[in-house]
């Protein structure tokens, strides 16, 4: 199985309301009890769109709330949503406080080309800091995944 990290390939569109989507390689982050240095900060509302690379049968990312450092502000609730070819492929449950992580496991159907990242506010846009940590596609039958789009 080999795998290609969504931060590595150009997003095709992307939306925001509030704050900005960056991604950042210098600074780790502990996503699922091990440090990550590529991971997406998206305040809510936010939309990231992706081609899905030839071949790829899954996307995994770790999700979840984060608030800055010595910060009192808990953050509202949002949640994790993941469209494939605009269908919904995955929703989160809620999450309201820092630490809470969910895994994000999409199986991809074989003719798949977009892959869009979503996060929503459930209606209150204060503080709604969302990292998708380790945002990656997975391919299970293809030693040398080809990066470029359907």
């Amino acid at each position: 199985m080999s795998e290609v990290s969504l931060l590595d390939l150009p997003p095709v569109g992307d939306t925001t309301t509030f704050s900005y989507i960056t991604q950042d390689k210098s600074m780790p982050l502990l996503a699922d009890g091990r440090a990550s240095y590529k991971w997406l900060w998206a305040h809510a509302i936010s939309s990231q769109l992706y081609n899905v690379p030839e071949a790829a049968t899954a996307f995994n990312a770790i999700g979840f709330h984060h608030n800055e450092p010595g910060s009192r502000q808990l953050g509202n609730s949002f949640r994790f949503l993941v469209y494939v070819d605009g269908d919904e492929a995955f929703a989160s449950k809620p999450l309201s406080k820092s630490g809470n992580e969910i895994a994000i496991n999409v199986p991809l159907p074989k003719d798949a080309k977009t892959i869009e990242l979503f996060v929503d506010p459930l209606g209150d846009l204060n503080w709604d800091m969302a990292i998708w940590a380790d945002p990656r596609f997975v391919f299970s039958n293809n030693p040398t995944p080809s990066t470029a789009g359907k």
